[in-house]
């Protein structure tokens, strides 16, 4: 799916290799950017044709200036109507598939939630949605992300004049995205991490565990907040209109700026976590060889590998942005292709489980109440709980060594 992911932006970006101008030759040079006025390979991107004295862009059938964050309407006729839209179509599709796909496993945990909520409470004990995190993240993604990514493409397929930035529908629906993801990322990454280190403490430093943990969960937090805050910046070049001016081209630059900074801080930490992490197993190996003690090494270890991978992915392109000047404005082909990645890892959230056994699988509703039992021997005859996290992360309901669910 990542080389999907990156070919299909490469083609789209592309595409859009001519643009737009404020100077004083608007049809044929922008001076919008950092990069001082500069000349358009061809006159209106070479889609449309200058009229009144070469102050506006008549732009062809198909063709507009309207974009999301930079508009340049009027200046310009980069971006094709019919390819945004089938890129966002494309979107959808993607995004009700795995909807399809991860929607069973949601509902098994929820079951499984509300039976332990009812037994807790038969015994006289408090229990919510607080002690059951990842199923909280997956409400996060369910009820808010994917229902405003897939608004936000039935708005761009009906309306040819709904952009970010430019109008109001769009705009909320973009934030209320943003808002949903991070939120969800910041109650699952922590309690994944929590979860496959945390009866791993016999065999580790219990102390540096906790320390690890605690960290990793402030930085979620951080983070979560900073990108939240990018995604309403949008609202600011709104509330002046969505007109290009100094204030939309200060918001698009710090909007960029702002998710290099927290994507690559993303991938940093995913890197650290993999190193940390591999030292304190290698040490507590060296002294109980335990082979699941290297087990646990590989399976984080892939996990932020992966992480850390989606991270180098999507910073190469939004520097891509930044650093060319042709794609100040094409905005509008690169958002519907990467909010696949919000799917991705909303349909991850959904299925994900700390296991002991590689084999095991669950696809969909049908299967949800059949798990591989190996390993189940040794498990009882430890009195351990799980203790290892999927490289590739297909199940469903998790369980805290307190019988509370994940």
């Amino acid at each position: 799916m990542d080389r999907i992911l990156v070919s299909v932006l490469a083609c789209f970006l592309l595409c859009g290799q001519f643009h737009s101008s404020l100077a004083a030759d608007v049809c044929n040079t922008f001076d919008y950017t950092p990069f001082g006025v500069v000349d358009k390979p061809f006159e209106c991107s070479g889609h449309g044709k200058c009229i009144d004295n070469e102050t506006k862009c008549d732009c062809d059938e198909g063709w507009t200036g309207l974009s999301e964050l930079i508009n340049t309407e009027g200046i310009d006729c980069q971006i094709n109507i019919y390819a945004v839209k089938g890129l966002w179509g494309f979107t959808m599709l993607v995004g009700m598939v795995f909807q399809y796909k991860g929607l069973g496993a949601f509902l098994y945990r929820w079951r499984n939630f509300t039976r332990t909520k009812a037994e807790r409470q038969a015994r006289g004990q408090k229990y919510g949605i607080m002690q059951s995190r990842v199923l909280l993240a997956c409400f996060w993604f369910e009820f808010l992300c994917f229902p405003c990514t897939i608004l936000l493409g039935i708005v761009r397929l009906s309306m040819n004049e709904e952009r970010v930035g430019v109008t109001f529908l769009s705009t909320l629906l973009f934030g209320l995205a943003k808002i949903g993801f991070y939120m969800a990322n910041y109650f699952y990454s922590p309690t994944i991490l929590s979860m496959a280190l945390k009866d791993g403490k016999k065999f580790l430093n219990a102390s540096s565990v906790d320390q690890m943990i605690t960290a990793y969960k402030h930085f979620t937090k951080a983070l979560a907040a900073a990108s939240i805050i990018l995604g309403f910046l949008p609202f600011i070049t709104y509330a002046k209109g969505g007109v290009l001016d100094k204030t939309a081209e200060t918001v698009y630059l710090i909007y960029f700026v702002g998710m290099v900074v927290t994507i690559s801080c993303l991938g940093l930490q995913s890197v650290a976590i993999t190193i940390k992490a591999g030292r304190m197993f290698e040490a507590s190996y060296a002294v109980s060889q335990d082979e699941r003690i290297k087990q646990m090494k590989e399976k984080i270890g892939d996990m932020n590998k992966s992480a850390a991978k989606q991270s180098l992915i999507q910073v190469s392109f939004y520097m891509m942005f930044l650093v060319n000047p042709f794609m100040w404005n094409l905005h509008d082909y690169f958002l519907p292709i990467s909010w696949i990645s919000f799917i991705i890892l909303g349909k991850k959230m959904m299925t994900a489980t700390v296991r002991d056994d590689k084999s095991s699988t669950m696809k969909g509703s049908r299967k949800a109440g059949t798990q591989t039992q190996a390993g189940s021997k040794s498990r009882r005859d430890s009195g351990e709980h799980s203790y290892a996290m999927t490289a590739i992360i297909k199940q469903s309901s998790v369980q805290e060594s307190d019988g509370s669910e994940v």
